[in-house]
């Protein structure tokens, strides 16, 4: 295209939008280097656009444009994902104060940055999420309507927690879970409803934390928090089969509690589909 519109044919001239889609389709692609190419991409686009402003004024990258290379670094599993995506979303904001009014991160910026960090694996990987995370709910709190987090960012940061191993790792993945909850509790809209997958992640963390008893206690309360809600009318967060195997799998205590749950389901839920784990689980209770 730039070929045939140097050569004079006006009606080819690549655009942001044209870039935009070559740069989602390596996104998409899953190939090895996608993400680096998306990069090489943005970055001509950047330079031709500022080489001449006026005739390249198409060519002024917009946060559609950023936010599919972040999310190309996000599933690239290279590993400095992370750091790259974190560094494209610092030179969103530096652009946008510098006067791209298109250009500003949104929260999709910041799910995808979080997610990158999530699957890092690296030490503080976690951390840093949850970092990213309160900075984007601080400025959402401030007026900034473009960040409010949803759903996708919550689960990010609480799976980024359980997968760490750090310390204290499974009390803010439950402090997240919490703030989560509340926010939906108190008028946030639906794209911030928890549901049984962020509550499971939450108990995978408690289950990997080595806590003992006292793991195994707040395991039990974060069920009957979730049959409570489930009661209260959020059939979302009904408890299943991962639930309870995160007892048997990492040998919390066994409770009588979710036995109970396990043999009769929430009531008017029909009851729990049961596998290997959740079957030793009840033979385990009834001999205690």
């Amino acid at each position: 295209m730039h070929k045939l519109y140097e050569e004079g044919d006006l009606h080819v001239k690549p655009n942001v939008v044209t870039y935009g889609a070559v740069i989602d389709a390596y996104a998409k692609s899953g190939e090895k280097y996608a993400a680096a190419r998306a990069d090489t991409l943005l970055a001509k686009m950047i330079h031709l656009n500022q080489m001449d402003p006026v005739t390249n004024s198409d060519l002024q990258p917009n946060t559609y444009v950023f936010n599919t290379v972040i999310n190309a670094h996000a599933k690239s599993k290279e590993h400095d994902a992370a750091s790259k995506a974190e560094e494209m979303l610092l030179a969103m904001n530096r652009l946008h104060l510098q006067g791209l009014p298109n250009l500003k991160p949104d929260a999709f910026t910041y799910t995808a940055v979080i997610d990158a960090w999530a699957k890092s694996g690296y030490r503080g990987a976690a951390a840093r999420a949850d970092q990213l995370l309160d900075k984007m709910e601080s400025k959402y709190m401030a007026g900034d309507m473009d960040l409010k987090p949803n759903t996708f960012t919550y689960n990010a940061v609480i799976n980024a927690l359980a997968k760490s191993g750090e310390p204290s790792a499974a009390e803010k993945a439950e402090r997240v879970l919490h703030n989560m909850v509340n926010r939906h509790k108190h008028g946030a809209s639906e794209d911030v409803k928890p549901t049984t997958i962020n509550f499971n992640s939450v108990l995978d963390a408690w289950a990997k934390s080595g806590g003992g008893r006292k793991a195994a206690e707040r395991a039990e309360e974060i069920l009957e928090w979730m049959d409570r809600l489930y009661k209260s009318g959020n059939y979302g967060v009904r408890p299943d089969t991962i639930t309870f195997n995160a007892w048997t799998r990492k040998r919390l205590r066994p409770s009588k509690v979710a036995a109970n749950f396990i043999r009769t389901g929430i009531p008017n839920a029909g009851g729990l589909s049961r596998d290997w784990y959740t079957t030793s689980f009840l033979v385990t209770e009834s001999g205690s």
